[in-house]
C-alpha cells in the first residue's frame, strides 16, 4: 500500500504535507509492498535541466566533510535526473532501510536547490511507537507525572519525520490542529489510552485524532454540539454512521428532543472519538424511547435501528405466530420510565424477548386479544391466541347475537365473504384487529388479492399468509406502512391509521364521502397525527366514524366489530 512518507520539504523545511508548496520543493512516497521510494520535486527556472538528487543515510544532515572514501557512509541513494518543461522531476529506487533521510536536490546555481526529509518503513514506525511513545502511556497516571509525560510526547512529535511516519497530518485531525501543537488536555487523553498503541499508522492516527476530538467536545456548550457533530462526523467511527444520521435528522423535525439529547451530551466527559459516538448513540436511543407515545413507534425504531444500537434483533425476529412481537414492544414502552441507559434498554429488550418466547400459549377464550399480567408492571402473562380465521359459510356464531350493536355489520361482511369467523364458531367481535387483518378485510371488500403484487416492506415476507393482501393494498395506494420500510406486521391497528386507510380506499375508488354533518374538533385533536387529520375529518363528516366519550383517541386500537361497521358504511356509500 502506498502512503505519503515525506513532509513536503522546502528550502526551509516544512512540517506538514498539506501546507501550500513554495517554489522549490521535494517530497516522496513509499510503497511498502514493493519497498520502492518515489521522490518528486520542483525547482523554479530549471526547465529541461540536470538535477543531482542525493538521499543521505539516516543521521546524516549534509554533505559537509564527505570524501571519496567516506561516500558510502553518507549516501543512501544518488541519481541524476532531467527536469521537464515545468521544472518538475521524479525518480524511484528500492530500499530495505527504515528511518529518516535527508534529501538534497541541486541543479547548480543560486536558488536552484532544495532540501527535504523522507521518513518511511514499518520498522521505523514500530520503533517510534514502541520505544518513544508507548513508554509514556499510563491510563491510571500511577506515577502522578502526566505533565512530564505530555512534555516528553511533545518532544517526540517535534522530531524530524515523526509526524509523517505516524500519519497524523493536519488533514487527518479535526479543525486543522497540528499534532505537535495539540492541547495538553488532548495529549493527556491520548496518553490515557487503555490499550497498547497499535504499530499501524492508520490505527494510531485514529487514536490520536480521537483524543483531539474528545478535547474539543469537552469544551463545547450545549447549543454548539449539533453543529460540531455535523462538522466532525467524518472523524467518528463508521459503525455509528446510521445513528449519527438519525441524530442529524432531528433538527427541524423534533427540536425539543434534539435539545434534550444535546443537554445530556453537554454534561458528559469524553475520552475518545469512539466514546463520543457511543454516548451520542446512548442518549439518542434512550431519549427517543422516552419520547415515544405507543408501541408501534418502538416497533419501527427496533426494525430501523435495533441492529445498530445493539438490540438482539435475531432473537426478536425469531418471535413468530402464535407468539407476538407486539408484546415485547408494549412491555418495553411500558417500562420506558425506568430505562435510563442504552445498556438498560438492550437488557430489557432481551428479557422481554425471552418472556415472549417462553410464554405459555393457551387456547382462545374470546377476550379482546390481551390478557391479565402475571409478571407485574410492563409484563404480559399467558394470552389467548386466535387461530387463523377460516371461512364460515353461514353467519351463525356462538359469541354474538342480534342484540349486539355490530350484529348486522358483521353478518353482512361474513355473508359476502369479506370477514370470516373462527373454526370454533366464534367471530370474536371485541378482539382487537391487527394491521394485516384489517388490510385483508379492505382488499376482500374492494378488490381481489393480486398474486403478482410485490411488497417493499422489510417486515413482510412472501411466506406470510397476509403477503398478497398487503402487497395488493400497497400497489393500489391504500397503505404506506408505519415507516418507509416497515408495514408494522403483527401490530394492532390504531383508530387513526384505520381512518387513513379507509380514506385512501375512497380516493382510489372514487367513492364520494359526502358531508352529512359539520366537523367539530375533538377534545384530543392535538393527539391526532398530522398525516391522519384530513382522513379523520372526512370520515367523521360522512358519518362513518365517531369519537369516544373522551375524544377521538387516535392511538387506541379498533376491534373487529368496529372494523366491520366502518367497512360496511363505505360499501353502502359505494353501492349508493
Amino acid at each position: 500500500m502506498k502512503k505519503i512518507i515525506s513532509i513536503l520539504a522546502l528550502i526551509s523545511f516544512a512540517l506538514f504535507p498539506n501546507i501550500a508548496l513554495a517554489a522549490n520543493s521535494v517530497y516522496g512516497s513509499y510503497d511498502n509492498d514493493t519497498k520502492t521510494v518515489t521522490v518528486n520535486g520542483h525547482i523554479d527556472d530549471c526547465q529541461n535541466a540536470r538535477v543531482i538528487v542525493t538521499v543521505l543515510k539516516s543521521g546524516k544532515e549534509n554533505l559537509s566533510g564527505i570524501t571519496a572514501d567516506t561516500a558510502d557512509s553518507y549516501i543512501l541513494h544518488y541519481e541524476q535526473v532531467i527536469t521537464n518543461e515545468n521544472g518538475d522531476f521524479t525518480l524511484s529506487y528500492k530500499t530495505e532501510s527504515d528511518g529518516i533521510f535527508k534529501v538534497i536536490a541541486n541543479a547548480g546555481g543560486e536558488g536552484k536547490n532544495c532540501e527535504g526529509v523522507l521518513s518511511y518503513g514499518e520498522g521505523f514506525l514500530k520503533m517510534i511507537i514502541e520505544n518513544s511513545i508507548e513508554p509514556l502511556r499510563d491510563p491510571d497516571n500511577k506515577n502522578d507525572d502526566l505533565d512530564e509525560r505530555i512534555a516528553k510526547l511533545r518532544t517526540v512529535l517535534q522530531g524530524e519525520g515523526v509526524i509523517e511516519i505516524l500519519g497524523i497530518y493536519k488533514e487527518n485531525l479535526p479543525q486543522s490542529i497540528e499534532a505537535d501543537k495539540a492541547s495538553s488536555t488532548a495529549l493527556g487523553l491520548f496518553l490515557s489510552y487503555n490499550e497498547k498503541y497499535p504499530t499501524d499508522s492508520e490505527k494510531f492516527k485514529d487514536i490520536f485524532a480521537g483524543a483531539v476530538m474528545a478535547d474539543i467536545f469537552n469544551n463545547t456548550q450545549k447549543d454548539e454540539i449539533y453543529n460540531l457533530v455535523k462538522t466532525l462526523k467524518t472523524f467518528l467511527p463508521s459503525k455509528y454512521e446510521k445513528i449519527i444520521s438519525e441524530y442529524e435528522k432531528l433538527s427541524g423535525s423534533n427540536d425539543a428532543l434534539l435539545d434534550v439529547i444535546n443537554e445530556k451530551l453537554a454534561a458528559e466527559s469524553f475520552t475518545s472519538s469512539d466514546d463520543i459516538a457511543q454516548k451520542i448513540c446512548d442518549k439518542y436511543s434512550v431519549e427517543s424511547l422516552k419520547n415515544m407515545d405507543n408501541y408501534t413507534e418502538f416497533s419501527a425504531f427496533a426494525y430501523s435501528l435495533g441492529a445498530s444500537i445493539g438490540l438482539d434483533m435475531e432473537k426478536y425476529n425469531s418471535i413468530v405466530s402464535p407468539r407476538d412481537k407486539t408484546n415485547v414492544d408494549k412491555a418495553v414502552i411500558n417500562a420506558k420510565g425506568s430505562i435510563n441507559t442504552l445498556n438498560a434498554l438492550i437488557k430489557r429488550f432481551s428479557e422481554e424477548c425471552d418472556n415472549e418466547l417462553n410464554r405459555v400459549i393457551t387456547t382462545d377464550s374470546g377476550n379482546k386479544g390481551s390478557s391479565s399480567s402475571s409478571r407485574g408492571s410492563g409484563g404480559l402473562g399467558s394470552i389467548s391466541v386466535p387461530k387463523i380465521p377460516q371461512t364460515v359459510e353461514k353467519p351463525s356464531f356462538t359469541d354474538i347475537s342480534d342484540a349486539h350493536w355490530a350484529y348486522d355489520y358483521i353478518n353482512y361482511l361474513v355473508e359476502n365473504k369479506i370477514m370470516a369467523g373462527y373454526d370454533d364458531d366464534t367471530v370474536k367481535p371485541e378482539n382487537f384487529i391487527k394491521r394485516e387483518e384489517f388490510v385483508k378485510l379492505i382488499v376482500s371488500a374492494f378488490d381481489e388479492a393480486n398474486k403478482n403484487a410485490q411488497s417493499y416492506f422489510d417486515d413482510v415476507s412472501k411466506t406470510d399468509w397476509s403477503y398478497e393482501f398487503i402487497s395488493t393494498a400497497a400497489a393500489n395506494g391504500y397503505i404506506n406502512g408505519i415507516s418507509k420500510n416497515l408495514f408494522g406486521l403483527g401490530n394492532y391497528i390504531t383508530r387513526e391509521d384505520a381512518a387513513v386507510i379507509i380514506n385512501n380506499v375512497c380516493m382510489a375508488k372514487n367513492i364520494n364521502l359526502a358531508a352529512k354533518r359539520s366537523y367539530n374538533e375533538f377534545a384530543d385533536r392535538d393527539s391526532i397525527s398530522d398525516y391522519a387529520i384530513d382522513s379523520v375529518k372526512n370520515l367523521y363528516c360522512a358519518n362513518i366514524i365517531d369519537g369516544t366519550g373522551s375524544g377521538f383517541e387516535p392511538k387506541e386500537n379498533i376491534t373487529r366489530a368496529q372494523a366491520a361497521k366502518i367497512i360496511y358504511g363505505i360499501l353502502k356509500i359505494k353501492k349508493g
